[in-house]
């Protein structure tokens, strides 16, 4: 019997497996799956995470990039009207890699100012609104611990709020928040070579409010 961590691991598996063999097209019986695990719509939802999440490659800057895979599934079964559930979790993993690619950019590129415009590019024209605050603006309305570590660095902080109204009006909101630092210079007399390496990895937990954001809406 499959567990669901033994089933993410066969999606990841398989679609890792046929983007390094390039295959482009091939058939899935899913209900063996049903036989083995039980429950078709976490079946679904994890076959559509793991057809983007697990073939994830990070190769924005370099020279020799391969094409993105392009192959295709069929998939043979008897239930009815599994697409929506294949769907969600491909969108789902499309929102995990968004908020990868962010996390790995150097810190060179991914400046407060370049992160800012970054999340408004990717947002324009969606149901989610984005208020990007400047340096200026932080000093007026008081964020002053933000200006004060922003003052560290040549690149000038940023505070942005994306917003997502999809429940009801009366419905209480809920909140996330995601620290931003792009890149952590603090302690470099106690911090050896090594860990600095990892210091651009700082932004993570907006990177992960902004995928988060990305797959609710």
């Amino acid at each position: 019997i499959l567990s669901y961590q033994r089933l993410l691991k066969v999606w990841g598996q398989l679609f890792q497996y046929l983007k390094d063999v390039h295959v482009t097209d091939c058939e899935l019986l899913l209900d063996t799956f049903k036989s083995k695990y039980g429950n078709i719509i976490e079946i679904c939802q994890t076959l559509g995470l793991q057809s983007a999440q697990s073939i994830f490659e990070f190769d924005h800057y370099k020279s020799d990039k391969k094409p993105p895979y392009q192959g295709r599934v069929y998939i043979q079964t008897t239930e009815h009207n599994i697409e929506t559930k294949i769907n969600e979790g491909q969108q789902l993993g499309e929102s995990i890699n968004y908020a990868r690619e962010l996390s790995q950019m150097p810190p060179n590129i991914l400046t407060p100012q370049y992160f800012a415009e970054e999340i408004k590019k990717h947002f324009e024209g969606s149901s989610v609104s984005v208020d990007i605050k400047d340096h200026r603006q932080i000093i007026d309305e008081g964020f002053g611990l933000i200006h004060a570590v922003g003052k560290g660095s040549n690149h000038g902080p940023r505070l942005i709020t994306v917003s997502y109204y999809g429940a009801e009006a009366d419905e209480p909101p809920i909140s996330l928040v995601g620290k931003g630092i792009t890149y952590d210079s603090g302690g470099y007399s106690i911090k050896s070579k090594i860990g600095m390496q990892t210091m651009k990895y700082d932004m993570c937990g907006a990177a992960n409010v902004i995928g988060m954001v990305d797959a609710i809406s």
